[in-house]
């Protein structure tokens, strides 16, 4: 007989476990967001949102609040790299 042991490979088995924690997360409303953002990236992106359309002024009013957040999320808030980014695009 042999001394080593094999490990069931049986998917119900291995995924168990995966499947379960992700419920959990659901049902206790942990920090895992339906759109993925913490509440920390919520509030830097509305901070920023309000920096940027302001320094925009009128003249951008046709850049929306989704397109600013877009390219403060891509420059990971910095707020002047976005406002020389979407007046180039302008």
């Amino acid at each position: 007989m042999s001394k080593h042991r094999i490990k069931s490979l049986a998917p119900e088995d291995e995924y168990e476990d995966d499947y379960q924690h992700d419920d959990d997360e659901e049902e206790q409303g942990g920090d895992a967001e339906q759109d993925g953002l913490t509440l920390e990236d919520k509030e830097k992106l509305q901070v920023g949102t309000v920096q940027v359309r302001n320094s925009l002024g009128q003249g951008f009013a046709s850049i929306t609040d989704n397109e600013i957040q877009d390219t403060l999320w891509h420059y990971y808030y910095d707020a002047a790299k976005s406002i020389n980014y979407l007046k180039s695009i302008a």
